[in-house]
C-alpha cells in the first residue's frame, strides 16, 4: 500500500476501497471480466496483445505489460499485436494482505546431474538441490537418481516452490554475495530489527529481517544460505 486507500502493482498506483497501513504488502486479485480494454493512452496499464482466443461468449485477451501477461475477458475481439490500455475500478481490487512471515516462490526443475544435485532453476537465480531434500527415499545408483524401488526419477519439468524465512536471509551491499538482487521499496521497524520489501528486476518481492538501517531505493543482495531454503514439489 502506497497511501490511504492506494495501492500499486503492476509498477502503477491504483485506487482502491480496502484501508491497510502505509508500506503493507499484499497480494492484488482482480477478475478478468472486471478489467477494461481502452486505448493505450487511457489505460492505467498499457501493454501489447499477444493472444486472443473465442471462447463462444466472450473473448480471452491475453495482454503483455513489461514481464506481466494479464488476462482479460472481453466481448471484442482485439488483434495480436494490438497497443491497448487497461482500466481497473477501485471496488473490483481485491486486497490480500501478503504473508510477510514466509518468502515463497515457484520454479522448474531439470535434471539431476552427478555430484551436483538437481538443477532448479527460479524468476532470479538458480541453483542445484539436494536430491533428498526434494524426494526424502531417493538414492543415486551409476550416477542416475532411482526410488526407493530402485526406479529412475524423471525431474526435467516438474514445478517446485522454494521457501525460506525472513530471518534466515541477510542484505548486503556486494551484489557478487546475493543469490538475488534488488531495490529496497519499503521497511518497517518491528520489535529489534527492520522488515525490508526487497523487488528484483523481475518484480518479485522478497522479505528480509536485517538489524542494520538500509535506505528506500538501496540497491542490495539478498544472501540465503542454501540449508536454509524448504522444498516442495508443486506437482509430480
Amino acid at each position: 500500500m502506497t497511501g490511504y486507500m492506494k495501492s500499486i502493482f503492476c509498477v502503477t498506483v491504483f485506487d482502491c476501497v480496502d484501508d491497510y497501513s502505509n508500506g503493507m504488502v499484499f497480494d492484488a486479485v482482480v477478475r478478468p471480466e472486471d478489467i477494461v480494454i481502452t486505448d493505450e493512452e487511457k489505460g492505467q496499464i498499457k501493454g501489447e496483445v499477444i493472444a486472443s482466443d473465442f471462447k463462444g461468449t466472450f473473448y480471452i485477451v491475453v495482454v503483455q505489460s513489461g514481464k506481466k501477461e494479464i488476462e482479460v475477458h472481453s466481448l471484442n475481439n482485439y488483434a495480436i499485436g494490438s497497443k491497448v490500455g487497461l482500466c481497473i475500478a477501485p471496488d473490483s481490487i481485491h486486497i490480500i494482505p501478503y504473508d510477510m512471515s514466509i518468502n515463497h516462490y515457484e520454479g522448474v526443475l531439470g535434471d539431476y546431474e552427478d555430484g551436483k544435485g538437481i538443477y532448479a532453476e527460479f524468476a532470479d537465480f538458480e541453483t542445484y538441490i539436494e536430491p533428498s531434500r526434494i524426494f526424502a527415499e531417493s538414492n543415486v545408483t551409476d550416477g542416475v537418481l532411482v526410488d526407493a524401488d530402485g526406479n529412475e526419477i524423471e525431474t526435467d519439468g516438474l514445478k517446485i516452490e522454494a521457501t525460506f524465512i525472513p530471518a534466515d536471509a541477510e542484505l548486503s551491499d556486494n551484489a557478487e554475495l546475493g543469490i538475488v538482487t534488488g531495490n529496497i521499496i519499503s521497511f518497517i521497524y518491528v520489535d529489534d530489527h527492520y522488515r525490508y520489501t526487497v523487488r528484483s528486476k523481475s518484480e518479485e518481492d522478497y522479505i528480509v529481517n536485517d538489524e542494520d538501517l538500509w535506505n528506500q531505493g538501496d540497491y542490495v543482495s539478498i544472501m540465503i544460505p542454501k540449508d536454509k531454503f524448504s522444498y516442495r514439489l508443486l506437482d509430480k
